[in-house]
């Protein structure tokens, strides 16, 4: 059985085009720890990242004016739990007012990138 192979300029579209989400627009890239982010920055991407717990901290101590008026990019493992984490966070940041940029996580799954966004770190892109 062989490996898919990996559309590696469509991983470079991908990233190029997330950071200039991030970057050029001010989104926030949601990630559930730092690993995550190194692996991102292997793939390519630049930009602002905030982890779920850093996001968590923010939304508990200022509310509503932390996330309000936003733009996020929720980029969680695509496993069970990360899946709900990202649930969940879409639907709080949207309640307190945040905007939920979704098309890099369909991006993510169409490239057939790895269920744990950490692995990413291992593609050789």
């Amino acid at each position: 059985m062989t490996k898919p192979q990996l559309d590696v300029e469509g991983i470079k579209r991908w990233a190029k085009t997330l950071s200039e989400e991030s970057l050029r627009g001010g989104t926030l890239i949601v990630v559930e720890g730092k690993r995550d982010v190194q692996a991102l920055v292997k793939l390519g991407v630049r930009a602002h990242f905030i982890t779920v717990v850093e996001l968590a901290r923010e939304m508990r101590v200022e509310g509503s004016p932390a996330v309000c008026g936003k733009r996020y990019v929720i980029l969680t493992d695509f496993d069970s739990e990360g899946r709900k984490i990202r649930e969940r966070l879409e639907s709080e940041l949207s309640q307190l007012g945040a905007t939920i940029v979704r098309w890099p996580v369909a991006g993510y799954l169409r490239l057939g990138l790895p269920v744990r966004v950490e692995e990413c770190s291992s593609l050789e892109v």
